[in-house]
């Protein structure tokens, strides 16, 4: 299966793995890459000094020969504009040949990076800031439907309506997000006109990803009836694993309660990685339901591939028939 996506990224498999939240280091960037897909390291990690980034890149070199990217988040509150354009020059002075951004625009940073071959993926949740991406030169457009986990669009469009849509107007790659967990899911995606998926919540569940134990069975047990969707009301909704807490958080916004205010800044408040114990909210979408096991990197790659072929020849088989 080569995609054009495939061909843009020199990847094996169209498959990129998300940066789920900070989770992606460099050596699961690196397992990733080894198994043909495109391996992710979430800048984010390194926001109190930037130069770290240098290090991850460099460590995951040292881990693989093969391509993998570099997540970059704009989002206002989370990275202001100047340590933004320090990851850039990183990124750009140690040779990363892809960048994924998401949340304000990358444009200010284009040139510096275009210069240096760096090409741009930037992920929306709308078909209409696809559109403004494509026009201001990025390489691919990442589309993540309200399915996903972290960060759905406030329009609350799922992938299925969004990636028809993007795939007619944009005019450059088109990759799926969100619901997206087997190889089923992915030939769907690319029926609909994307040239790749991007992972976040079937990564989860992978033995080489730096993510306490329990949190990777919670994922295994979940079903796709399993997430909660809170912040709506403020326009910047969270798609996270449901739990009593959350839902009680919920319950405050739904009615306005006072001591909703302090609400957004607990939702996510600690990672996984900093509260192995089990109290940390878990970003999950709704892909979820697709997921059963814990396995390798390797394995959970080539599983969807070889699911995905075989929903793809099967149909073709039903098509020809008479």
């Amino acid at each position: 299966m080569h995609t054009e996506l495939c061909a843009l990224l020199g990847v094996r498999h169209p498959i990129i793995a998300g940066a789920m939240m900070g989770l992606a280091t460099p050596e699961f960037a690196a397992a990733v890459s080894n198994a043909g897909a495109m391996g992710s390291i979430a800048a984010g990690n390194y926001l109190r000094f930037p130069q770290l980034l240098r290090d991850a890149i460099r460590r995951a070199r040292a881990l693989t020969d093969k391509p993998f990217l570099v997540n970059v988040s704009l989002f206002p509150d989370l990275i202001p504009e100047e340590r933004a354009g320090a990851f850039f020059r990183v990124i750009a002075e140690e040779g990363v040949g892809v960048v994924e951004t998401s949340g304000r625009s990358p444009r200010a940073f284009l040139p510096m990076l275009k210069e240096a071959g760096v090409k741009v993926i930037h992920k929306v949740p709308a078909v209409r800031y696809g559109e403004k991406m494509a026009s201001i030169g990025v390489d691919a457009v990442t589309l993540v439907g309200m399915e996903c986990a972290g960060r759905p669009g406030a329009d609350e469009v799922s992938t299925l309506a969004l990636i028809p849509v993007a795939a007619e107007r944009l005019g450059i790659p088109v990759i799926a997000g969100g619901g997206i967990a087997s190889g089923r899911a992915m030939a769907a995606a690319l029926a609909l006109g994307a040239s790749g998926v991007v992972m976040g919540t079937r990564m989860l569940a992978t033995a080489e990803l730096a993510l306490p134990q329990i949190y990777k069975n919670r994922v295994v047990q979940a079903r796709e009836t399993d997430t909660i969707l809170l912040r709506s009301t403020m326009g910047a909704p969270m798609r996270l694993h449901t739990s009593e807490e959350l839902c009680r958080l919920r319950e405050m916004e739904r009615i306005g309660t006072p001591d909703w205010v302090g609400g957004p800044e607990h939702i996510g408040g600690r990672r996984p990685m900093d509260a192995p114990g089990g109290e940390a909210a878990l970003p999950l979408g709704q892909g979820v339901g697709q997921v059963h096991s814990v396995k390798p990197v390797r394995a959970v790659i080539q599983d969807i591939m070889d699911e995905a072929e075989r929903v793809i020849r099967a149909l073709a088989q039903t098509v020809s028939q008479p």
